[in-house]
């Protein structure tokens, strides 16, 4: 999909990885008769010359193939396709891959778990800690001292202040901001532009201004 898009384009401009190929789950988006076998793919088996390899179930037999994965699924709300193909790699022995737009900018003093994206224009500031899986999208802020935990998606445009800790799995969504020293608990979701001035419990849905519960 189209979150996928940006993290091959970051990978492409590194160059600190030789992409193998990528697998999709949705069968409209790819063609894959052959691919495997070492015949000539065709252009819609492509991405930016990276080879389309089938869906999910092929995760296993690439092993011999390549020595990490990162997992480009994007997600709107809870993550859980995402934490599925990202815990199933890792069962299979994949190391997981951080990978850090070139146009990004992360602290030497900041701390980036495994498979954790960071895209362009998002800034992590000194201090700041990422968990496992995780998204820092395009033109996120994680200012100082923050704490994520694993799968948690900032999404573009985001601003987390000074030392905000969000738990597991939770999402803030597109131009949200978070004031300074707040929670945000496990599986919570803030609203795409919700001002959050108050700690959100764990599993909560929160939007506005300032930001309120919706469930």
């Amino acid at each position: 999909g189209g979150h996928a898009r940006v993290v091959l384009d970051a990978l492409l401009q590194l160059e600190r990885f030789a992409v193998v190929g990528i697998l999709d789950r949705d069968r409209a988006r790819r063609q894959v008769v052959g691919v495997l076998d070492g015949d000539e793919p065709r252009r819609e088996e492509m991405l930016y010359g990276v080879l389309l390899l089938g869906g999910d179930e092929r995760l296993a037999e690439l092993r011999s193939m390549a020595t990490h994965v990162i997992v480009a699924v994007g997600s709107i709300g809870a993550p859980t396709h995402r934490v599925e193909i990202y815990r199933r790699s890792r069962e299979l022995g994949f190391e997981a891959a951080v990978v850090v737009h070139p146009a990004a900018s992360v602290s030497a003093n900041a701390q980036l778990g495994r498979g954790t994206f960071v895209g362009p224009a998002a800034v992590v500031n000194a201090g700041a800690r990422i968990g496992e899986n995780a998204i820092i999208n395009s033109g996120a802020i994680v200012e100082h001292d923050c704490a994520l935990g694993d799968h948690v998606h900032v999404a573009p445009r985001a601003v987390l202040g000074g030392g905000v800790r969000i738990g597991a799995r939770a999402h803030v969504g597109i131009g949200a901001v978070v004031r300074e020293s707040l929670q945000i608990g496990e599986d919570a979701i803030v609203g795409a532009g919700a001002v959050v001035i108050r700690d959100v419990g764990a599993g909560m849905v929160v939007a506005g201004v300032p930001a309120r519960p919706l469930r």
